[in-house]
């Protein structure tokens, strides 16, 4: 990873429209260039830091590429079914399968709930605050909880960890830096309970059955915090990246394994509209000339996962951007 200031001559690494207006070059700390074939949509990624009393620090800047053979893909699939009478609306691409959601009662949870419901899924809610009795209550954190929960519930085909907190106590807008000092242990302790434990030890608790019956996808929320060193909230930034470690761990394992018809991949999104974006957070986001991004995109780049099927894979979700992240490859 190298940076390079945004006055450098390339002008492919100058910030389109409005962002360029927006953002001022001594804010840019460096340029992230993500791998990966692109074609000619860019979007320029600003890892801006989230104090909203004017202290901006620093920013980062990712570069994003949509993948046109995935895109190709997909519409060759599409128009495959058209072809035979059928549409992906039609058939459901999760009909007659159990998909668990934690976090599920809003939020990204519940826009994904929703759309997994109109693929043809039977979705399972749980939530550490329920908000119907039909919802489960469940503390993620908890591995006495989980092994209850899955052994109430029908075999599950998929399961979508997506329960998560920023850092308790935090207040960005007095506090943009959160240095390590003003988390408390406690506020620590829930985070990585919330963030990390409950995506450990949910895989923990499902992926058995599913490895047994041969067939199930685990979908993990991640973050863009996961990817890159997002200033602001440390606390949560090192979870998502701990999370997008266990995912590419964890589908290294199955693939080496011979493990056929499990996957498990995280999805990274940018700043959604959500409770964990207070409105005040979003009003300094568009500010900025940074897309504040509807739930219901990140619940298309979960389906998109799930279609592609490939193990450990992370989707960045980025204003009107879906495509699969692509490091650069390292085996051991």
């Amino acid at each position: 990873m190298h940076g390079h200031p945004l006055a450098a001559p390339d002008p492919a690494l100058a910030l389109p429209g409005r962002h360029a207006r927006a953002v001022h070059h001594s804010q840019v700390h460096q340029v992230v260039r993500i791998g990966g074939q692109g074609d000619e949509r860019f979007v320029d990624f600003l890892h801006v830091h989230t104090g909203y009393g004017g202290r901006y620090g620093s920013a980062r800047v990712v570069r994003v590429a949509t993948n046109p053979l995935k895109r190709s893909i997909r519409r060759d699939k599409n128009e495959a079914w058209k072809a035979h009478g059928m549409t992906t609306a039609a058939t459901g691409a999760l009909s007659g399968q159990h998909v668990l959601v934690t976090g599920g009662s809003s939020g990204i949870g519940k826009a994904c709930a929703a759309r997994y419901r109109a693929e043809g899924a039977t979705v399972h809610i749980a939530d550490l605050h329920p908000q119907s009795s039909d919802e489960i209550q469940l503390d993620v954190a908890d591995p006495a909880a989980w092994a209850a929960l899955i052994g109430r519930l029908p075999p599950l085909d998929m399961v979508h960890l997506n329960a998560g907190i920023t850092t308790p106590g935090r207040d960005p807008a007095n506090t943009p830096a959160a240095p390590l000092a003003d988390v408390s242990v406690e506020a620590y302790r829930a985070i990585v309970g919330a963030n990390l434990d409950g995506v450990f030890f949910g895989a923990q608790a499902a992926l058995p059955g599913m490895v047994e019956r041969g067939s199930g996808h685990v979908v993990v929320t991640a973050s863009m915090a996961g990817l890159g060193g997002m200033p602001g909230d440390i606390a949560y930034t090192a979870t998502k990246h701990a999370v997008v470690g266990l995912v590419k761990s964890l589908g290294a394992t199955l693939e080496q394994s011979g493990t056929t018809g499990v996957c498990v991949s995280a999805i990274c999104p940018g700043f959604v509209n959500t409770p964990l974006v207070p409105s005040q957070a979003q009003e300094f986001i568009t500010a900025m000339g940074l897309p504040v991004i509807d739930p219901s995109r990140v619940a298309e780049a979960a389906m998109q996962a799930i279609e592609a099927g490939v193990n450990g894979s992370q989707w960045i979700v980025w204003g009107d951007i879906i495509r699969q992240h692509e490091p650069p490859a390292f085996e051991f």
